[in-house]
């Protein structure tokens, strides 16, 4: 009986003292409450936003850092929507201040664009660990004055086509290293900052050597630990350790700048491009003002910073998202316009230009949706300087703002399906103020939002056109999984690495028939089984629409005697001008050819491409196109059908065609494995409608080089429809420099460890050309007898062919 009672006292015990806790923490959060609305009297305290102040000192930290470690950062928000209902705006206490929650677009849009209203309001630590001088401690006119210089540093055209270069060479040398047999498992995220970091500075202090780079490396991630710990400066915190890395940095970035200002005294110049740091000390506002050392000096930890941590994430998690999503990586891959851009590219060209970026529309949707899904930067801090009314509520005088990107951007109301990653969300109108902010929006909108998707479009260029993740552990869920915001997961099947054929074809007797109708040769094959003259008459037909087509719609007769090897050889003098209502006629091309000159023949060589692309439809009338038909079909019968079956190879060989898709494996968190050169899609099914075998080995792609000039070359590939098999980058005229000089150009702007040459004409040139490569050569001949010739060539043969010499090849190697 005792027992019981005791064991009864122990319950009545335990229920009281979680009623006095409940009590107590009641009367607690209530006091604090008021004590800090206190002295704005009741009126004032009547028009606040609802929401609760919590304990003292620690307010909803507490409950902030809970959510945010357990994997579900969402449910903070949530849980002052479901307490005081969807009002857009809340108070609370957080980093030792009352602070305004803002979680609309509506109210981070009034916030972020009165700047008059509201003034940047970092906690102190931020402040001290980024720096004072930095961008979130500066006033309104400072901030505008230092945005203004480091504008064009940072963001401009010039500085960003300087950057491009080293951000493509890096990037393609990272992927290299890490897919080699050598690395072995890599951590993907860990080795994705470490470039994005190395790019970074050698953007803003280009020269760095490996061991000043690591210790930065070093430094800055014993800052971006302390950013996101609790500021207690005692020895073992996180935040201790980060005000000694600063402390580096200031250290190491003052001793560059000191460098350069007495190399600059001393009258000596830096070899190579500028830099940031360069553009940093030159930059002078409209009075002559020039940025003080410890300004240079926290704009560029801030910079730095950013290109450690930002990108390097954002990178990952589009490479992962697009990956574990099969139907968005394909559109992003082939249906869009990666492999569009790089068929593209012509063969003198060094890697990406910021007219290739700007052609990556689908891809920059893929970066936008990552952004929104990701959302690196959450949250941003402003400071009201008078009473304001958002939403309706007031947040007085003094109180911090906090904007919360990441509730806009998982806000259902905003976007349908927040959780799903859905990249044509963004196709359409640009979103509406307020709806996305990875950068902030209005004056202090990010400064490096332009470098940073284009650091991420060009790794993500590269990686959709030539590898493929792999998870070491698969049962590991990723953060994405765990949040719910990815529509479906990895494939853990590996593809089979597919083969890449490229096929240089001749033209003239090749492909196509013209030569051999004109002289009578083809009929004179023949024995007398073919009409002589009828030959010689298609012949010239066929002369005269050709001349006609390059004299009225290719500019013919101004350019033809400055023929160049390929359509784009003179790119770099196109300045991009709308040609749409440009008078060609007017702009008086002739000699010299000196640079003015050359642009303009790089504008008609851009017309003729956008002609090409188009298709003679476009370009001629209906009688015309009647004359044109009629004519092929003549030749066609009377040929046997060489034309046709030409072009039915290219049929056969699309149902070969399968898109390349390469891998690089993922262990841990990281990846390894094979780099080849992607496949192009140059490849369109020029009669009906067929699908490439899941199965195929191959994928191909079709070069023509032919001894004829550039413009009747490109004539005679739309006349002999050949424009949907060959795209016009991939014609290659070798009247002046030679077919040797052409096989090289495209070797090597397609070679990779499983592409295969293939050589196909008539001539001894080609073939000469083909043995110096060590390519396969195949022989067309029209004599009925001949054992290659169409009708007649099929895709096997070219195939048996090639293995015999690859295999070879690869024997004797």
């Amino acid at each position: 009986m005792a027992a019981a009672w005791a064991a009864g006292d122990l319950w009545v015990l335990a229920a009281a003292v979680v009623a006095g806790v409940v009590l107590v923490d009641a009367v607690v959060r209530r006091a604090h409450d008021w004590v800090r609305v206190a002295a704005l009297g009741a009126e004032r305290r009547s028009r606040l936003p609802p929401g609760e102040m919590g304990w003292p000192m620690v307010g909803s930290m507490w409950a902030f850092l809970r959510a945010f470690k357990s994997g579900n950062p969402d449910a903070f928000i949530a849980s002052f929507i479901r307490r005081f209902g969807r009002t857009g705006v809340y108070r609370t206490f957080m980093f030792s201040s009352p602070t305004i929650l803002a979680v609309t677009p509506e109210a981070c849009k009034q916030v972020l664009m009165d700047d008059e209203g509201f003034v940047t309001g970092w906690p102190k630590a931020t402040v001290t660990l980024i720096g004072p001088k930095s961008f979130v401690n500066m006033s309104y006119d400072d901030h505008r004055r230092i945005r203004k210089l480091t504008a064009a540093p940072i963001n401009g055209f010039d500085a960003l086509t300087t950057y491009l270069s080293f951000i493509d060479q890096t990037v393609v040398a990272s992927l290299r290293r890490w897919s080699s047999p050598e690395s072995g498992q890599v951590e993907f995220l860990t080795e994705l900052r470490r470039m994005t970091f190395k790019i970074i500075v050698q953007i803003f202090m280009s020269g760095a050597d490996d061991a000043t780079m690591e210790a930065l490396e070093r430094s800055y991630t014993d800052l971006n630990y302390g950013m996101r710990a609790m500021a207690i400066n005692l020895p073992g915190f996180a935040y201790y350790r980060a005000l000694r890395a600063r402390r580096k940095l200031v250290s190491v970035l003052q001793g560059v700048l000191d460098g350069r200002r007495a190399a600059a005294a001393k009258g000596f110049k830096r070899s190579g491009a500028m830099d940031m740091m360069d553009r940093l000390i030159e930059a002078e506002d409209e009075r002559g003002r020039r940025l003080a050392d410890d300004e240079i000096v926290d704009v560029l930890i801030m910079y730095l910073n950013a290109g450690h941590e930002s990108s390097g994430h954002i990178t990952m998690w589009a490479t992962v998202f697009l990956q574990e999503n099969p139907d968005i990586f394909a559109r992003a891959k082939v249906q869009a316009e990666q492999e569009e851009i790089m068929r593209s590219i012509p063969a003198t060209q060094n890697g990406l230009t910021l007219r290739d970026f700007k052609k990556m529309h689908f891809l920059s949707q893929v970066v936008d949706e990552t952004l929104r899904c990701v959302n690196i930067s959450f949250v941003s801090f402003r400071q009201a300087t008078r009473d304001i009314f958002v939403n309706g509520y007031l947040i007085p005088k003094g109180w911090k703002v906090q904007l919360w990107y990441r509730s806009v951007h998982m806000d259902d109301q905003v976007y349908p399906d927040p959780k799903m990653f859905n990249p044509s969300r963004w196709e359409g109108p640009p979103p509406k103020a307020g709806t996305f902010l990875p950068f902030g929006l209005g004056a202090r909108l990010c400064p490096g939002n332009d470098l940073a998707k284009l650091e991420i479009s060009v790794f993500l260029h590269h990686f959709l056109l030539g590898y493929k993740l792999k998870r070491a552990n698969p049962k590991c869920r990723s953060r994405s999984e765990m949040d719910g915001v990815v529509a479906a997961s990895a494939d853990a099947t590996r593809d089979e690495i597919k083969i890449m054929n490229v096929y240089i074809w001749d033209m003239d007797e090749t492909l196509i028939l013209l030569k051999s109708l004109l002289d009578g040769s083809y009929a004179g094959a023949f024995d007398g089984l073919k009409d002589h003259d009828k030959s010689v008459d298609i012949g010239k037909r066929w002369e005269n629409l050709i001349l006609e087509l390059c004299d009225e719609h290719f500019f013919y007769e101004e350019i033809e005697n400055y023929n160049e090897p390929f359509l784009s050889a003179v790119k770099e003098y196109d300045d991009g001008k709308d040609l749409t209502t440009y008078d060609f006629e007017a702009d008086c091309f002739s000699s010299p050819y000196d640079d003015l000159n050359k642009r303009k023949l790089a504008y008609r060589h851009r017309a003729i491409g956008e002609k090409y692309t188009k298709g003679l439809e476009k370009i001629l009338d209906h009688h015309m196109i009647k004359v044109w038909n009629d004519l092929y079909s003549a030749t066609d019968k009377y040929t046997d059908g060489w034309l046709s079956s030409a072009l039915m190879w290219h049929n056969q060989m699309l149902m070969w065609y399968n898109r390349v898709l390469m891998r690089l494996k993922l262990y841990k968190v990281g990846a390894s494995v094979p780099c080849m050169r992607p496949s192009h899609k140059l490849l369109e099914e020029a009669m009906g409608k067929s699908t490439a075998e899941s199965t195929a080995k191959h994928s191909s792609i079709n070069c023509i080089v032919t001894s004829g000039s550039l413009i009747p070359s490109l004539a005679k590939c739309l006349l002999y429809r050949l424009d949907d098999v060959v795209a016009f980058e991939n014609v290659y005229s070798s009247w002046e420099v030679g077919k040797l000089q052409c096989f090289k150009w495209i070797k090597e702007r397609y070679d990779g460890p499983n592409v295969r040459f293939c050589a196909i004409g008539d001539g001894h040139e080609e073939c000469t050309a083909a043995q110096i490569m060590k390519w396969p050569f195949v022989k067309i001949e029209f004599h009925p007898d001949a054992p290659h010739r169409f009708p007649g060539l099929n895709l096997p043969t070219i195939h048996r062919i090639m293995d015999t010499v690859y295999d070879s090849s690869s024997n004797d190697g």
